[in-house]
C-alpha cells in the first residue's frame, strides 16, 4: 500500500462554461499549482469534485485526465464511491491501471445496510484491485 503520509487536497472539478464537459486545460493547471505549492497528492473524484453529479464516462475522463496532469508527481487517491457496487469496482480497476496509489468510497448509501454488511462491500471492493 502506498505510503499516504503528506498534505493532500481534494481536487475540485473544472467543467466548461456551459458545463457540458470536463475544461481539461483548466484541470491540467490545477494538479500543477497544487504540485507546486508542495502538496503530496490529490483525491479525486469526491464530493468536492462533484463525482455524485457526474456519469461514470465523466468520471473516468477525470480520473485519466488528472493522472496525466499529476505525470507521476505525488500520491493520487480516487474515490470510486457509487450506489451501484459494480460501477465502484469498475471505477477502481480504472484507477488502479491509470497508477492512482489508492481508492475511497462511501458504501452504496441509498439503502440502509448493518456493519456486517458494509464490511463485506470493503472486502469486497477492496479485492478489485492490487
Amino acid at each position: 500500500m502506498a505510503n499516504l503520509d503528506g498534505l493532500y487536497a481534494a481536487l475540485p472539478t473544472p467543467f466548461n462554461k456551459d458545463g457540458s464537459e470536463i475544461a481539461r486545460d483548466a484541470l491540467h493547471a490545477l494538479v500543477a499549482r497544487n504540485f507546486d505549492a508542495g502538496l503530496n497528492g490529490l483525491y479525486v473524484g469526491g464530493s468536492t469534485g462533484e463525482a455524485f453529479l457526474m456519469s461514470v464516462n465523466e468520471r473516468e475522463i477525470l480520473l485519466k485526465a488528472t493522472a496525466e496532469a499529476a505525470n507521476r508527481r505525488g500520491t493520487l487517491i480516487a474515490h470510486v464511491g457509487d450506489l451501484n457496487p459494480e460501477i465502484s469496482a469498475r471505477l477502481a480497476r480504472f484507477a488502479a491501471n491509470l497508477g492512482y496509489h489508492a481508492i475511497s468510497a462511501v458504501p452504496p448509501f441509498f439503502y440502509r445496510y448493518n456493519i456486517d454488511e458494509v464490511v463485506s462491500h470493503y472486502s469486497w471492493l477492496s479485492a478489485q484491485t492490487d
